[in-house]
């Protein structure tokens, strides 16, 4: 009797034992189980974040491709227009308050004056510089707003807007005497607005500057060394006698010897010009001379005027 006694209590305690073996198995299960949901709703949202992160940046990428590609397909005008837009300083050509309103300020010596804008032009015949950004065309405008020409350029990337009186180097020597715009930017902000299209339209293109019968007339009659009875006035300059028109008002050959010279080329404005540099590769001044009279402009290396004449 005591010996099966002994046996029952044994068998209790192996199937307590049993009992609790398989709770804590179940526990263990249930735990990996909920470790794995949570690992999975993880990934979950690490995927959703990425996938909108990569939604975003390519979103992103076709509104800037949308934007160039916008830009690449607008006519010249519209192109052209965009340059007068991103004018907010007006320092340099016309803003787009003065195409629209048809009046504008020009800043003569010491004077301010206002006046009707009766021919507003924009010209191909201009000087191409070297080292634009690619794509690059330039412009020349009438009328100016002060004593120098405008050069305007657009390319689907950059808007350059300049000022200068005479030829221009380079880009990098463009940039010293003008300002650079985002084209991009400047479409994005326009692109949707009534002034895009008005300015637009009232661009007049031309491929060469036309001579307007009312402009104001050149004072180069008033300036030192002019002579009215010179025999240069009755000769065509071209690149061929460019450099004796020069040395003509001189006086004498130029200084090979101390500086070197450019080859001659046409001005934004249409005549002939050209620079030249000291044997330190530094710009040390500059010419231009009128096209129908042989009519002499120097300037010095940071291209204000220095002298003029036959």
């Amino acid at each position: 009797m005591k010996k099966f006694l002994f046996l029952s209590g044994t068998a209790l305690l192996l199937l307590s034992a049993c009992n609790n073996g398989d709770s804590s198995s179940d526990s263990k299960g249930a735990s990996k189980v909920e470790d794995t949901q949570k690992s999975e709703d993880s990934k979950k949202g690490n995927d959703s974040k990425s996938s909108s992160s990569k939604e975003s940046s390519s979103h992103s990428s076709k509104s800037k491709q949308s934007s160039t590609n916008d830009i690449s397909n607008l006519s010249e005008k519209e192109r052209i227009a965009l340059i007068f837009l991103a004018n907010e300083s007006g320092k340099y050509t016309l803003t787009k308050n003065d195409i629209l309103t048809g009046r504008y300020t020009t800043q003569m010596s010491d004077e301010k004056k206002t006046q009707e804008l009766k021919h507003f032009a924009v010209s191909r015949e201009t000087q191409q510089i070297s080292g634009a950004p690619n794509g690059m065309k330039f412009y020349a405008v009438s009328p100016s707003i002060a004593q120098f020409a405008t050069v305007i350029g657009v390319s689907d990337d950059k808007i350059y807007l300049g000022g200068t009186q005479s030829p221009i180097p380079s880009y990098k020597d463009a940039l010293k005497f003008g300002e650079e715009h985002n084209t991009k930017e400047v479409y994005d902000k326009y692109k949707d607005s009534n002034e895009f299209k008005q300015v637009a339209n009232k661009i007049n293109l031309y491929d060469k500057m036309p001579t307007f019968s009312d402009d104001e007339s050149d004072d180069s009659s008033s300036d030192d060394n002019s002579s009215s009875d010179s025999s240069s006035d009755s000769e065509e300059v071209t690149r061929d006698n460019v450099i004796d028109k020069v040395e003509s008002y001189e006086g004498e050959k130029l200084d090979t010897d101390t500086y070197t010279f450019k080859e001659p080329e046409k001005t934004i404005d249409g005549k002939w010009g050209f620079s030249y540099d000291d044997k330190d590769g530094n710009l040390a001044g500059s010419y231009t001379v009128d096209t129908d009279d042989g009519y002499v402009t120097k300037f010095d290396e940071n291209g204000d005027k220095i002298g003029s004449g036959y």
